[in-house]
């Protein structure tokens, strides 16, 4: 049901509104029409300004998120009924307790460690975008929001994966975030692999980074639907997923570096 898609959200999640970054793109036949939102004022700003475009949509939304959706298994195991100065268990990993299975994978793939998911900053982003998805699960005619952990899953009006922008400008453009991103490039080498053209209309204000994350958080739902992304079953060894730890733990879509 992939191809009933044509509107992808894209969310640059932070814990202060002002630096969430908003990115709508919307299909018209075979071109996508991107649009870059200012800096919202405040939480309810953003979630405002996220459902006005899910309303204006005409077909199914695709949400992608940059912040993780699970937490690694291993923590959540360790810390149930864990009490205040006790020892952890001498067979705890510790990149498997603050790495998730898809971190490892990501890690594996492009030789960049991802941010842990344990870190102060990273777990109360998380959070933020849990409590974003929830605000928008009590909007009218729309089903709970599923989180699409394999391509075939995508059978909801309103469904989101989590995406990692640092991850796309790596495996597309052997970037590494420490420069300027030319918008515009990346663009055009998504075009090329999607077969369909793309029109970024840039904000009014100059384009702050976590707006230019947001935009790469669309161009990496739009590589999804194309299929250009790994899939949970190509992780092997450290990072091979079972369905538990899939379910608990979620999956961070990239593309590859084709």
């Amino acid at each position: 049901m992939q191809e009933s898609v044509n509107t992808i959200i894209g969310i640059d999640c932070s814990t202060h509104p002002k630096k969430v970054g908003l990115a709508c793109a919307a299909q018209n036949g075979t071109q996508w029409n991107v649009e870059i939102a200012e800096p919202q004022a405040d939480e309810g700003k953003v979630v405002e300004k996220v459902t006005d475009w899910i309303k204006q949509a005409s077909s199914n939304v695709l949400l992608c998120l940059d912040a993780p959706m699970g937490w690694p298994r291993t923590m959540s195991d360790a810390l149930h009924g864990h009490k205040a100065g006790a020892p952890f268990s001498d067979d705890i990993d510790r990149d498997h307790f603050f790495y998730r299975k898809t971190d490892l994978f990501a890690r594996d793939t492009l030789k960049k460690n991802p941010l842990r998911v344990g870190a102060s900053l990273i777990a109360a982003t998380a959070h933020q975008a849990l409590w974003i998805l929830g605000q928008l699960n009590k909007l009218d005619n729309v089903d709970e929001i599923k989180l699409i952990l394999r391509r075939e899953e995508l059978t909801t009006k309103l469904s989101a994966i989590e995406v990692y922008p640092a991850a796309t400008r790596l495996a597309l453009m052997n970037d590494n975030g420490k420069g300027e991103l030319k918008l515009e490039l990346l663009g055009e080498r998504v075009q090329t692999l999607i077969g369909n053209s793309i029109t970024i209309n840039m904000p009014t204000d100059p384009m702050t980074d976590d707006a230019r994350d947001a935009a790469i958080c669309v161009f990496t739902g739009m590589l999804f639907l194309a299929g250009k992304c790994y899939d949970p079953e190509e992780a092997k060894g450290e990072a091979a997923l079972d369905a538990d730890a899939l379910v608990r733990e979620g999956w961070t879509w990239f593309p590859r570096g084709e």
